[in-house]
């Protein structure tokens, strides 16, 4: 019998899973999630459409290697809702329990910047790093006022690609063109300026940058500038192509 006090007692139990292989209760061994991990890795699309501006390697493959490094064992990734959150799930290894939040079910923007702040609240020995779109950043980044008001150490990695990705990748497929989904950014090493934090625009080495605005402490806005890749560019023109033929196909019809 066990008389205690039931979080303490969960975390307890959450802080003993050296890693998710060892999860409380799963009934799989390690090798069963080695192999099964390997069969999602295989299964994963390889390659993405969009590159990062300036930064070695310039591949999201290689941005998730390197933030993964760079954030200690120990740490949590907090996720906004979009693309980069697609990129994270498929490329970002979790070694530890809670070392991933994301919003779920509806899958609300602007959700990772009060979580991260939430989260390193609730563990404070832990680090914690924010990832977000810059159309989540436009929905709650003046949260950034409260950590530094606070004093709250936290790192807000920023993918700044001009648009809402999931959906402008959805109209560029269908129609070739963008309705409605480009944004108009600031100037992020000015916004960070503004409101007392520190700024990097990530170029040359990615873990190197990673590495010192994660370990220096204090607030930072990591700034990474994706560009499209051949194939996004490539989709575009299909996607006009297919929308003009459709048209024509229905004006044809129309007209008989």
């Amino acid at each position: 019998t066990l008389a205690a006090d039931v979080p303490s007692v969960i975390r307890a139990l959450l802080d003993r899973c050296l890693y998710l292989g060892k999860s409380v209760g799963s009934g799989f061994s390690e090798e069963e999630v080695g192999q099964w991990r390997r069969r999602v890795t295989e299964a994963a699309p390889q390659g993405t459409d969009v590159t990062i501006q300036g930064a070695r390697p310039a591949s999201i493959e290689g941005f998730f290697a390197a933030l993964r490094r760079a954030m200690p064992a120990e740490s949590c990734l907090v996720l906004d809702s979009g693309r980069h959150q697609m990129m994270a799930r498929r490329n970002f290894s979790v070694l530890r329990p809670r070392g991933l939040i994301l919003p779920a079910d509806l899958q609300a923007m602007g959700f990772a910047l009060p979580a991260a702040i939430g989260a390193k609240l609730a563990r404070k020995d832990r680090t914690v790093v924010a990832l977000l779109g810059d159309g989540g950043f436009a929905m709650s980044g003046l949260e950034l006022l409260t950590a530094v008001r606070e004093q709250i150490p936290l790192t807000v990695i920023v993918f700044n690609d001009g648009v809402y990705g999931a959906i402008s990748r959805q109209q560029l497929a269908a129609y070739g063109h963008l309705h409605g989904t480009e944004l108009q950014n600031p100037n992020f090493r000015r916004f960070a300026e503004s409101v007392g934090a520190r700024y990097v625009r990530l170029a040359g080495d990615i873990e190197t940058n990673l590495s010192r605005a994660i370990g220096a402490g204090g607030v930072w806005i990591v700034e990474v500038v994706l560009r499209e890749s051949v194939g996004v560019r490539l989709q575009r023109l299909r996607g006009a192509l297919a929308s003009r033929v459709e048209s024509r196909f229905r004006f044809g019809r129309s007209s008989s």
